[in-house]
């Protein structure tokens, strides 16, 4: 039986020092010398390392040998002893699947330690196959992009240490360009920009990136380097979280209440506990004030918007006019909804993060009235001032439909 290791060489006595030093490097391997005329019947699928002596043979013939092994068993890792700095050849012998090069006048110990890195290298590639199988075995990699799922995330994100700082980030596609370019191509380029300790995952409609020992800026930096490579006519909006002392869930909701609020307010990226929005006059607002304005809004929220959506609802359900009513809140958006035939109006109330709400009033199917869109100071909401809004969109959907 052939050997896994093959020195390719006319003359034995070149790799004999090495030749008779295999079984005590790899015990599991075993090695052959063959003529590069007999190398083809030489060649099978349990080769793992050839070693060619290039001063032997026509630069052609390397050429020709290490395709025809690439071809036939493109697992194995090839070597090509070199006597002399050949540039040209040696970037031919890399584009054609060269894995490495050792210099002819190497001594022993050199060429030991060079072989045994190699053997390694090669192990542990069949370890990392190995264990990709059972990963996409078990659903934890989408099979066309070859990232991890969300679910694989969220079970083991606690698990790796690396994770205890850093930004974890939600990403998605705008809705308006989404029919324009395909979600596996975002996930290939992130793939290519990123760095190999970060960790892609791949949901549904959206990507989510783990990037350990990443600050804010760095995060914002990696938001734009994407979008540049994706192009001017591909829009993106990131939801940013900061890694900390929170559970997964905790940090998700962070991240998706993020992004919410960079699609409502059309940005690339936006962070909820961060430096990262200017206020009104240019300065930056820290942290300090984000908590006091959230706070804020959760007592209006809490206290104010939806008492107030669920009276109104009562109301004009009581006034049987077969109009659908239904209303909803959340930390970023409160929506009260008109719903009858075709025609359809909604207030929809978007919280910035910060200070400011913005009000619209939607209508569809409705010839009679314009749409309105407001911007109003979070401390100047009031149960007079809401009223006035869920009555006039009301009014302006009863007009449409008598």
């Amino acid at each position: 039986m052939v050997g896994n290791i093959l020195f390719i060489t006319e003359d034995k006595s070149n790799f004999e020092f090495l030749f008779s030093n295999v079984s005590v490097l790899r015990r599991s391997e075993t090695a052959d010398i063959v003529s590069v005329t007999h190398i083809k019947r030489a060649i099978n699928s349990n080769v793992r390392l050839v070693v060619i002596k290039d001063n032997e043979y026509f630069q052609s013939e390397i050429f020709k040998t290490i395709e025809m092994i690439n071809r036939v068993a493109p697992q194995t890792r090839i070597i090509v002893t070199i006597s002399q700095n050949n540039e040209q050849f040696m970037q031919k012998c890399q584009q054609i699947g060269v894995y490495d090069f050792i210099r002819s006048d190497s001594c022993p110990s050199e060429f030991n330690t060079r072989f045994l890195n190699c053997l390694k290298s090669i192990s542990l590639s069949k370890y990392v196959d190995i264990l990709s199988l059972f990963i996409k075995n078990t659903q934890l990699i989408n099979a066309k992009t070859g990232l991890f799922t969300h679910k694989a995330l969220k079970e083991n994100i606690s698990e790796y240490p690396l994770f205890r700082s850093g930004i974890y980030m939600i990403l998605t596609i705008d809705e308006s360009v989404k029919t324009r370019v395909s979600m596996n191509r975002l996930g290939l380029n992130l793939k290519k920009c990123l760095r190999q300790t970060d960790i892609i995952a791949q949901g549904s409609g959206k990507y989510y990136l783990l990037l350990p020992e990443t600050d804010l800026q760095g995060a914002k930096s990696v938001a734009e380097k994407v979008a540049y490579i994706m192009g001017n006519d591909i829009k993106l909006h990131c939801g940013i979280s900061i890694l900390g002392a929170k559970s997964f869930d905790e940090l998700e909701k962070d991240a998706n209440d993020s992004l919410k609020s960079a699609i409502i307010n059309d940005d690339l990226y936006f962070c909820l506990h961060g430096n990262v929005s200017p206020d009104d006059s240019g300065c930056v607002i820290k942290e300090k004030h984000f908590k006091l304005f959230q706070k804020a809004f959760d007592t209006k929220l809490s206290a104010l918007i939806e008492p107030l959506f669920y009276r109104f609802q009562k109301e004009f359900e009581s006034k049987g006019e077969d109009v659908a009513i239904s209303q909803y809140a959340n930390k970023i958006e409160c929506v009260f909804s008109l719903k009858k035939g075709k025609r359809h109006s909604e207030l929809i109330i978007r919280y910035d993060g910060f200070a400011k709400l913005n009000f619209k009033i939607v209508h569809k199917g409705l010839d009679t009235r314009e749409n309105t869109d407001t911007n109003i100071a979070l401390n100047i909401l009031d149960e007079k001032l809401l009223s006035k809004y869920i009555n006039k969109l009301y009014s302006e959907f009863m007009e449409g439909i008598v």
